[in-house]
């Protein structure tokens, strides 16, 4: 039993992380250039330099979507993992006549729906609503995980590549340059 209360722990702690990480990228996301460009122009220079670096940064990188949907995904996996040890095998093993994959079911489905209500749909939503008041702590957190997770990044985009020429499709990435960004920021 002490093994499933210290997963369910561990499921909502994750949750938490991963509504936090999914809260900053919709902030960074649907943060409009023109009202950070209007919240830069009306503060005093150092913070329009600040803000004009960290809009550059994270705006201009190809590997912030890449980055965010790792981090989700291995969040996910961690949080199916630890569903089905600690807490359906111990489900199981006090129900013994019941169907080993109803259980599974039941437990993966009911920490899915929650991990992606509370770990996903109200985040984004929120983030999206005040992504302006949220600007100030979502870009430097945005721009520690691109730092953190940039070799895994790295790697997938280099296979990302390699799969690209094999099938002859390398040219149909879009990408926004640090000019059209400098436009927008100046």
């Amino acid at each position: 039993m002490d093994d499933s209360i210290a997963g369910l722990v561990s499921i909502f702690g994750l949750i938490l992380l991963q509504a936090i990480v999914t809260l900053a990228y919709a902030s960074v996301t649907n943060t409009k250039m023109a009202k950070m460009r209007d919240w830069s122009d009306a503060n005093t220079h150092s913070t329009r330099e600040t803000m004009s670096k960290e809009l550059l940064t994270l705006a201009g990188s190809k590997n912030l979507l890449i980055t965010y949907q790792t981090i989700t995904a291995l969040l996910q996996f961690i949080i199916a993992s630890i569903t089905l040890l600690n807490v359906a095998t111990p489900l199981l093993a006090q129900t013994p006549d019941v169907e080993p994959n109803i259980i599974y079911f039941i437990t993966l489905a009911l920490s899915l729906f929650l991990s992606l209500s509370l770990g996903n749909i109200v985040p984004e939503a929120i983030g999206s609503r005040y992504s302006h008041a949220l600007a100030s702590f979502s870009f430097p957190l945005m721009r520690f995980l691109l730092a953190i997770f940039s070799p895994m990044v790295f790697a997938m985009i280099q296979i990302s590549t390699r799969l690209s020429a094999l099938f002859k499709s390398e040219g149909k990435v879009n990408t926004v340059t640090e000019e059209e960004i400098m436009t927008v920021v100046e």
